[in-house]
């Protein structure tokens, strides 16, 4: 098993991948509950730097 040749226990392995699992659907549900709110909308207005370089990155945000 691949989990044993990286030194993990099984028993953490699964522990992490339950904690990851609920992490995930509690924040599906926060997002569905996001959703559902009317009129929810992000301002952003964008800004210029003062000095040096943007990456491309950032500029696609």
């Amino acid at each position: 098993m691949k989990v044993a040749r990286r030194g993990i226990e099984v028993s953490q392995a699964l522990e992490e991948l339950i904690r990851d699992e609920l992490f995930e659907e509690m924040f599906d549900e926060v997002l569905k509950g996001i959703s559902e709110v009317e009129g929810y909308e992000i301002d952003f207005e964008p800004i210029k730097p003062k000095a040096g370089f943007v990456s491309v990155f950032v500029r696609s945000l």
